[in-house]
């Protein structure tokens, strides 16, 4: 048996979180929109808490796990 590789582990991590984060800035634009029964009697800024996180989570944090994840040149 081969061992797993670890380019496929973390191609599917990356995709994972952009996936999780697009999801965040969803329940985000539900929650303001007055439409997430979950979070309703909260204030609608929860909300653009949310959206911020999910885009953070969907821009930013794939970029900097594969800068973290890059090898190093042979």
């Amino acid at each position: 048996m081969s061992e797993p590789d670890p380019a496929a582990a973390r191609w599917l991590v990356l995709q994972i979180v952009r996936i999780v984060g697009v999801a965040t800035v969803l329940i985000g634009l539900l929650h303001t929109a007055g439409r997430f029964a979950p979070f309703t009697g909260l204030p609608p800024e929860i909300g653009y808490v949310f959206i911020g996180v999910g885009m953070f989570e969907a821009f930013v944090l794939p970029i900097l796990l594969a800068r973290r994840w890059k090898s190093p040149p042979p």
